[in-house]
């Protein structure tokens, strides 16, 4: 016959209520907490648009990846990270997963702006900035000389049959400069700005595969 220690009935009677009272704070507790009310940002367009979906201080703002998952601009344009403050594309997979890639080619993160690509970049920027610095002067050049032409006026002295005479000069300033700024624009700005912007696959891109998925199935795309 086993023989019941004084007293031990009594503990074992506070040691269940005390995991009831501990249940039931438990219990209290979670229900204060799923009874907080929601954060009045969720239900602002900027979180809806651009993921400003966290109070505080009284305003919007984006406080994690998750509020920026939350936006459209993340399902358009891959800005689904958020980076001091604001929502930009963070990696190549939130680009891939974006309406801009499934829907067009801008697949690849480009790492100094955080946005979305095609992957490439201009051949040779210099040539590019040049070849549209001189198409704009030649472009000018023609615009003032056709302004020249019409406007320019003056009298020339010439002899005529041993009678001088004097008339309207022809005009020579205009046609020059609309000559001029023709052949810098056509013969050197346009070809340097072609030359210059022509898209090539950035240095950390190149002969790199891409696996592109989408709704209605998947592609390899491999860049050179």
């Amino acid at each position: 016959m086993r023989v019941r220690a004084p007293g031990h009935g009594a503990c074992e009677m506070r040691r269940v209520l005390g995991l009831h009272e501990l249940g039931l704070a438990v219990t209290l507790l979670t229900g204060q907490l799923s009874s907080r009310p929601p954060d009045p940002c969720l239900s602002s367009d900027e979180c809806a648009y651009a993921g400003y979906c966290t109070s505080l201080d009284g305003e919007c703002v984006v406080a994690s990846d998750e509020d920026c998952r939350r936006s459209e601009r993340c399902h358009e344009k891959g800005f689904c990270t958020a980076l001091d403050g604001r929502c930009v594309a963070g990696s190549n997979e939130d680009c891939r997963a974006s309406q801009a890639c499934t829907q067009g080619d801008a697949c690849f993160l480009e790492p100094e702006e955080h946005v979305c690509d095609d992957g490439t970049k201009n051949a040779d920027t210099p040539l590019l900035v040049g070849g549209v610095a001189a198409a704009s002067a030649g472009g000018a050049a023609v615009i003032v000389g056709i302004v020249l032409t019409i406007l320019q006026v003056g009298e020339c002295s010439y002899v005529e049959e041993g009678i001088e005479e004097q008339d309207r000069c022809p005009p020579v300033l205009g046609p020059a400069l609309i000559g001029g700024g023709a052949l810098v624009a056509l013969a050197a700005g346009m070809p340097m700005a072609i030359v210059g912007g022509r898209g090539v696959p950035r240095d950390e891109l190149k002969a790199a595969p891409t696996v592109i998925v989408a709704p209605t199935g998947a592609a390899l795309r491999w860049s050179f």
